[in-house]
């Protein structure tokens, strides 16, 4: 009995995690599996990161929060909005910062179109990890399809 109540508590982030990734892609038109890959990609679905963002000289330029890495600009976005009160705020609801990416990206493909490069042009990642997350994706539909 131990061993089932430690798989049903283990599992339920990771249900609670793909319930917000389905939900914030179905708000904005987003590929749910997409937003996971950007997700793991960015902070390996980690609702406390925070990376800074640096230019040559070390002086850090800005800061991305959270599961989707959320940058600065973005987050001074919400802040004007009325939806957080400081950036921080988007490391304490792990769902709102998928909403918030899910936001962003929907936002950005509708400006430069829904491409593998628009994409990249979003969230500024190399080629390579572009292709990789095709890869991802593609792997996923064929999991799926059974």
């Amino acid at each position: 009995m131990r061993g089932l109540w430690l798989v049903l508590v283990l599992s339920m982030p990771l249900q609670a995690c793909a319930f917000c990734f389905q939900e914030a892609g179905q708000r904005y038109g987003v590929d749910p599996v997409l937003l996971q890959a950007i997700g793991i990609t960015e902070s390996n679905l980690q609702p406390g990161a925070v990376n800074l963002n640096r230019d040559s000289s070390g002086n850090v330029l800005s800061t991305d929060y959270g599961v989707m890495q959320i940058s600065t600009r973005n987050a001074n976005r919400l802040v004007r909005m009325g939806l957080i009160t400081r950036a921080e705020d988007l490391l304490t609801n792990a769902c709102f910062n998928v909403q918030a990416g899910a936001w962003v990206l929907a936002q950005h493909l509708r400006v430069c179109g829904n491409t593998w490069r628009c994409l990249g042009s979003c969230i500024g990642i190399s080629k390579c990890l572009c292709i990789k997350l095709t890869l991802w994706k593609e792997a996923s539909c064929l999991h799926s399809d059974g």
